[in-house]
């Protein structure tokens, strides 16, 4: 069985957008679709509250079950276009892209690992080795059940997304790499964006263009209501 899940923790104006378009794509893909909208205080805990660790929580607990053999993460600011073919289709233990900002595991990201992971074969990993973005995620429950997931969890830009670099990394996860157009977040020409990808990630500001382009594709039926 097939599950995919997003994170909306707080009032978030674009959410309904994103989830809509995320539960048409559940239903073409048969697959289930699961909305986290609440992180309690003593699951924060072990996270120092912070609710952008709600991801790695999920993952942890996903594992301990045998109902769903692989899970499509997704953020919260991603608009799956009607043109995405079935992202489970593809085979790897991990399917995902590089992150269009921070295509490689740079400076940023080894300091990041030497400050909190000192004792990670990731500090031996080299600069121009790829680095991907959490937006868009696919993980076979195999492969998600030989990841390390203890602390710490740093409450420093990087969180979930380095973390989950580095222990991939570390457990040697076969990662089938899939192209900008199913993590795209340049969007402004709208005639090009729509000709060429699949799934909008919508980063940082400019959320607005994420229900701009569902509006227009008739995905979000229930905006202005």
């Amino acid at each position: 069985m097939r599950l995919i899940v997003t994170f909306a923790i707080g009032g978030m104006p674009w959410v309904d957008a994103s989830v809509a378009s995320m539960r048409d794509y559940a239903s073409k893909v048969g697959a289930d679709f699961h909305e986290v909208k609440w992180f309690p205080d003593e699951s924060r805990k072990p996270y120092n509250g912070n609710p952008v660790w709600a991801f790695v929580d999920f993952l942890k607990r996903f594992r301990e079950q045998d109902y769903y053999k692989e899970v499509l993460v997704l953020d919260c600011d991603v608009l799956i276009l009607p043109s995405c073919p079935n992202l489970f289709e593809t085979r790897g233990d991990l399917v995902c892209a590089l992150d269009q900002a921070w295509t490689t595991k740079d400076d940023r990201y080894k300091k990041w690992i030497a400050k909190y992971y000192p004792d990670s074969t990731e500090n031996d990993s080299g600069v121009d080795d790829p680095y991907f973005n959490a937006g868009v995620l696919l993980f076979r429950l195999d492969a998600l059940r030989s990841l390390n997931f203890d602390p710490p969890y740093p409450d420093e830009m990087g969180y979930d997304q380095d973390f989950l670099n580095m222990r991939t990394a570390e457990a040697g996860i076969d990662i089938t790499w899939i192209g900008e157009e199913y993590n795209q977040r340049n969007v402004n020409d709208r005639q090009w964006t729509l000709a060429n990808n699949h799934i909008l990630h919508l980063v940082g500001g400019g959320k607005e263009r994420l229900m701009d382009y569902a509006d227009f594709l008739g995905i979000w039926k229930d905006h202005g209501q």
